[in-house]
């Protein structure tokens, strides 16, 4: 059994899994946490996936990790969920960040493309966010 940071769910049904990474992902580090998010998104069925480390937030769509729907720097959330941004980001801090910007996605998405708005649109329907959320 694992556990995913935040799981956002919408009338039962998972639409996002997010995982926050306490140090910044190298690219072999990178993959590893894809495959941990892949593992996620199988497990529950998720159309969207997050990853953020304390230099990136990188949306996906499911598990396709070639490129991301957006990437945005961890300054922009930390700012748009009212918290100060800070040479060392915690994964505490990430994912209080996170779930501030779940429960109000437009905060950093405003002017965004076309499929971060799929992602903003999905999330803005959710009902549930779920912090430390068991998955099968």
């Amino acid at each position: 059994m694992s556990r995913v940071d935040l799981l956002v769910r919408s009338r039962g049904r998972t639409i996002a899994v997010v995982e926050a990474k306490a140090l910044a992902l190298p690219p072999n580090l990178l993959a590893v946490a894809h495959e941990q998010l892949r593992r996620y998104v199988q497990e529950t069925g998720s159309a969207w996936s997050v990853l953020a480390d304390p230099d990136l937030v990188r949306v996906y769509e499911r598990d396709v990790f070639g490129e991301p729907v957006a990437t945005f720097s961890t300054n922009l959330l930390l700012q748009a969920a009212g918290l100060e941004a800070a040479p060392h980001v915690g994964e505490g801090v990430l994912v209080l960040a996170l779930q501030r910007w779940l429960e109000d996605p437009l905060r950093v998405s405003a002017g965004a493309d076309n499929r971060l708005s799929l992602f903003v649109a999905a999330i803005r329907d959710s009902d549930e966010i779920l912090a430390e959320a068991q998955v099968a």
